[in-house]
């Protein structure tokens, strides 16, 4: 069959369009506007509908969590990938393919999420007033402290933690730099718990500042079948340490409330609850 004018045009038009369909998609979605964080701590927790609605709780609690949050770069997002694909090739070898470790700054539909450092468990309160109540307490401490933001830096040694709460839980993390874990992060955690002190006349429990970490991956397991002990000693063995240069700066601390996630500006950022 002859080409038409008309044909050539169109073959100029899309002939390398499956080609350069990936580029050609990276490069729209970094000119994409980046939505407004206001927008997306509005619409921090995803909405969830008890599977029988005829059963109801016998007794209601409000619940916040404190955090610092890291919204990755599409470039860090790539140096994330490569990590956690060396760990679960080498842990697929180890276990025989049983398993994997899946990115926790992907959402299970394939969109960007954010990461965090934990700077408390869930502290949970018997009235809404009462956990509002704590966090103006938390935002007046914070606004007469002499906290400013700080660069948060990570290891550059992936290790398998199990959680705390769950025994079949088992995360891949990034752990703090060590003096960052004395300083800033342990000045945060403990102006948290001593707030919920004055509060409630007792303590939560409160998180070990050298316990913190970043979760860059996550798998379910029975327990007795995985043990992270033997797969971090494989792991330390089998890659060389690189220097990722991951680290985002924490100009504030997130505190949840219902589905919002709430910010306490450091003083000299923005001295008020957002």
């Amino acid at each position: 069959m002859a080409c038409t004018p008309e044909m050539d045009l169109l073959q100029e038009a899309y002939a390398s369009s499956s080609e350069e369909s990936d580029s050609s998609e990276s490069e729209q979605a970094e000119r994409l506007p980046q939505i407004p964080s206001q927008v997306l701590d509005k619409f921090h927790i995803t909405p969830s509908a008890p599977k029988d609605t005829m059963i109801k709780p016998s007794f209601k609690s409000w619940v916040t969590f404190a955090y610092l949050e890291w919204r990755l770069t599409r470039q860090e997002r790539v140096r994330l990938d490569r990590v956690v694909s060396k760990c679960n090739s080498i842990i697929k070898q180890h276990t025989g393919g049983k398993f994997t470790f899946r990115p926790t700054y992907w959402s299970e539909l394939g969109s960007p999420s954010p990461l965090h450092v934990s700077l408390t468990s869930n502290i949970t309160f018997a009235k809404p007033e009462i956990r509002d109540a704590f966090l103006s307490r938390v935002e007046s401490s914070i606004d007469e402290s002499d906290l400013a933001p700080f660069q948060v830096k990570l290891d550059n040694q992936p290790l398998v933690i199990r959680s705390l709460a769950n025994r079949g839980n088992f995360f891949l993390i990034l752990n703090l730099e060590a003096s960052l874990k004395q300083g800033h992060v342990g000045e945060l955690t403990e102006l948290l718990a001593s707030e919920y002190r004055r509060l409630e006349g007792k303590a939560f429990y409160k998180i070990v500042p050298s316990l913190c970490h970043v979760s860059i991956g996550s798998l379910v397991a029975k327990p007795g079948t995985f043990d992270p002990v033997t797969l971090n000693k494989v792991l330390q063995q089998c890659i060389e340490p690189e220097d990722l240069s991951l680290g985002f700066k924490a100009t504030c601390i997130k505190l949840d409330r219902n589905r919002e996630s709430l910010s306490v500006r450091f003083p000299g950022v923005q001295s008020k609850l957002d």
